[in-house]
């Protein structure tokens, strides 16, 4: 077994450091969808996968750790943290990778921040190679993330990692630079689906799909395919009170199935405590148009929107984003009668107004 770890890893990164720092897969959610990611990027794992996502936590840790076909010498972990300060959230990142023989480490700070229409995130990356009997070399990364919220239903988001060209060793060897771009749909919310195009500059583009499926709040199951060469993985997570257990594994066309991984703790999807003057959308007054509802989401909004709502004051908002954080994600708009406060009356008031939506049945 020894033998063949050796020769595996020999494969991966002998000859130069062309290969130092490849994205190897971090983070059991994201590999269960097949890296499909860049446009979720909802937890702490967001450092890796768009920066800009950060600007949605609250707080957030994360650990990861795998071993790929079963051989510890290509073990792989990842630990991060994520922290809101002011108007954006910082995040730190660990990284580590290899053997005794051959060792990559990271360390990344990151800084996501939510603009009017969409947020931007930046990593800043320390890389070290050490290669036994060869010493070690530094180099510095810069990455860049964006991310919109397009509808209440779909996001957008792009990843340039290394965007900087950074360079390694004595023969100044060209860590590789990586585009991402891919779309999130969520037509329900137990249903998130995504389409990710990966670019890694020194190969052919990869199309990245991912399923996310959650028949209970406190259970996920996905699925995740990506192409060329055909690869799929599979996962699934068990959730309480922010804190999550993930699992996945994901084939090698040669090697076989690897497993991974991911404890997670995060709080997300809060208000911003300070307060933002939106600029008023401008008006079309060239003829009359029907005035269209304004749908709050339920699962974004912030306190301020939430007070907008007809019968809801600061009181109910805040309840509202306190059974939030507690419970999670509203599956539906009738799980609003389980805060203290809005009972049937007021629920039937919001008909049509919130997203999930208040279904007809709860009202009769």
């Amino acid at each position: 077994m020894r033998f063949i770890s050796l020769i595996i890893t020999f494969v991966f990164f002998a000859g130069s450091c062309e290969a130092a720092f490849d994205d190897l897969g971090v983070g059991a959610r994201a590999i269960g969808r097949a890296g499909a990611f860049v446009a979720t990027a909802d937890d702490p794992d967001a450092i890796l996968f768009n920066p800009a996502g950060l600007a949605s936590l609250q707080r957030g840790y994360t650990l990861f750790y795998s071993q790929p076909y079963g051989l510890n010498d290509l073990a792989s972990s990842w630990v991060a943290g994520v922290q809101r300060i002011g108007r954006g959230s910082l995040g730190l990142g660990i990284k580590g990778f290899g053997n005794e023989l051959y060792r990559e480490n990271s360390l990344l700070f990151s800084w996501g921040q939510r603009f009017k229409y969409f947020s931007l995130g930046t990593n800043v990356r320390f890389l070290n190679l050490w290669i036994k009997g060869y010493g070690s070399a530094q180099s510095l990364g810069l990455d860049l993330g964006l991310l919109s919220q397009l509808t209440p239903q779909l996001r957008w988001g792009t990843f340039w990692r290394n965007l900087n060209s950074p360079r390694i060793g004595e023969a100044k060897e060209e860590i590789p630079q990586i585009l991402t771009a891919g779309l999130s749909f969520q037509p329900s919310p137990v249903l998130g689906l995504e389409l990710d195009l990966y670019q890694d500059i020194r190969y052919e583009p990869q199309l990245r799909m991912g399923l996310e499926y959650s028949p209970h709040k406190s259970v996920q199951a996905r699925v995740g395919w990506r192409s060329p060469p055909g690869r799929f993985s599979l996962g699934g997570g068990l959730e309480w009170r922010g804190l999550r257990f993930d699992y996945a594994l994901f084939n090698h066309w040669e090697l076989g199935i690897s497993h991974y991984f991911s404890l997670t703790y995060t709080t997300n999807l809060t208000p911003i405590d300070h307060r933002e003057e939106l600029l008023p959308l401008p008006q079309i007054n060239t003829f009359p148009l029907p005035l269209l509802p304004t749908i709050v989401n339920l699962n974004l909004a912030r306190r301020r929107e939430l007070e907008s709502l007809p019968g809801i004051g600061r009181s109910l908002a805040r309840r509202i984003v306190e059974y939030r954080r507690k419970e999670g994600k509203f599956s539906s708009g009738n799980d609003l009668v389980k805060v203290p406060g809005i009972g049937e009356a007021l629920l039937a008031k919001l008909k049509g107004k919130v997203w999930p939506p208040v279904e007809d049945e709860a009202l009769r």
